[in-house]
């Protein structure tokens, strides 16, 4: 994970070299001002949802 962008992932591979991509997050089922991101997430989450 990219410290600086949570919501980038990269691999190193093979002569120093590295591939990143962005995390492609799912949509929230809940109203706006109950949506958050975890520390350190890269997603919005529902506050208060337990995991399904």
């Amino acid at each position: 994970m990219d410290p600086a962008n949570p919501c980038r992932t990269c691999q190193c591979l093979l002569g120093g070299h590295y591939a990143c991509s962005n995390i492609e997050c799912p949509a929230v089922d809940c109203p706006a001002d109950v949506q958050a991101r975890s520390v350190g997430g890269c997603c919005m989450e529902c506050l208060g949802a337990s995991p399904k």
